[in-house]
């Protein structure tokens, strides 16, 4: 029987193939095979505010009922200033075009009512890659090879920075004294965030973003009004960040480095991506796949929660546990050579 537990991918050079989409239908810039810079455009859409309420029937003197057959536009399409929105023919013809740049949303009981549009919506690709294939009216797939880390929180936002540890070990905390008054264009990484200091003297220096392997749950409203991405590789509280997460990222310092900090329910994790100009000779393995003897883990709870392993045994029946119930899982080697046993549940595979 094949058994299965969380995964994190941890790896050093694959491929990766990413969405880039827009919240709404608009329009895509970027072609099929065009290789782009983070900062270029891949999609846009206007960016719409108030509304402008135009008395067609009153300044007109055209009953309501008649004015959907004098339409030129229909409700959704976008309109500029100058643009015809209605023309009657005969005795006393007329003309009348928008006062606005907007979209018409709605024509009711004689009134044109127009969105307004202030300017674009730009999507960036916000990584050095190749536009792999668009999503028409939505956006592209962008595809790159380089590093990837998945995280297990994100603070809801996204940015490109160049990598810099502030601590020298996972373990440490970062302090405000890590961090220098100016950090623009650096996305700073650290074993633990858990000192409010810290946090406001980063949001002081502008950095471009932040990792750190846990935080403790009084900074979390902080994080996430933040202006800046934060992604959590471990969790909430004041866990280490794993050792090959953290070596990775000491490995890759100095590096490009975007953060697609994706909140928790949006069925996305968050992710580090650090492009690189090798080609990988093969691709990470697939997540979610049979656990199988050999494999690295995270155990992620109970007495040895935080430490690495590797599974020696799985096992088919339930098997006596720390606390004294019992529970189907796996005998996992730590690093100092001890066996324990571990249930399934607690087990994150690091591929």
């Amino acid at each position: 029987m094949e058994w299965y537990a969380q995964s994190t991918l941890v790896h050093p050079l694959t491929t990766i193939r990413r969405e880039r989409l827009l919240p709404a239908a608009g329009e895509v810039v970027a072609r099929i095979g065009q290789d782009m810079q983070p900062a270029q455009v891949v999609a846009r859409m206007p960016r719409q505010t108030d509304f402008h309420i135009i008395p067609v029937s009153d300044l007109l003197r055209i009953p309501p009922p008649e004015l959907p057959e004098l339409l030129l536009v229909n409700e959704g399409d976008s309109v500029e200033r100058g643009t015809p929105l209605l023309k009657r023919k005969g005795l006393f013809s007329m003309k009348f075009v928008s006062p606005v740049d907007g979209v018409l949303h709605r024509v009711s009981n004689g009134r044109l009512v127009i969105q307004l549009t202030t300017g674009w919506l730009e999507l960036r690709a916000l990584m050095t890659a190749r536009v792999a294939n668009q999503i028409p009216g939505r956006g592209v797939i962008l595809e790159t090879h380089g590093a990837l880390i998945q995280g297990v929180w994100g603070s809801g936002k996204e940015n490109i920075g160049s990598l810099r540890l502030a601590t020298p070990s996972p373990s440490m905390a970062l302090d405000e004294y890590d961090i220098e008054d100016d950090e623009r264009g650096q996305i700073l990484a650290a074993g633990k965030l858990d000192r409010p200091e810290a946090l406001q003297k980063a949001i002081a220096s502008h950095i471009s973003g932040l990792i750190v392997g846990s935080i403790t749950a009084d900074l979390m409203a902080t994080a996430v009004s933040a202006p800046f991405p934060i992604l959590i590789t471990d969790g909430i509280g004041r866990q280490n960040m794993l050792a090959p997460i953290f070596e990775l990222l000491k490995e890759m310092e100095g590096n490009e480095t975007t953060l697609f900090a994706n909140p928790n329910g949006t069925g996305e994790r968050p992710e580090i991506i650090i492009p690189q100009p090798r080609i990988p000779k093969e691709d990470a393995p697939l997540p979610n796949r049979p656990l199988a003897e050999g494999q690295r883990v995270h155990i992620t709870r109970g007495q040895h929660s935080g430490q690495m392993g590797t599974l020696s045994q799985l096992h088919s029946r339930p098997q006596s546990t720390d606390i004294g119930t019992r529970a189907l899982g796996a005998d996992v080697t730590l690093a100092n050579g001890s066996l324990i046993f571990v249930p399934y549940v607690n087990l994150d595979v690091i591929i």
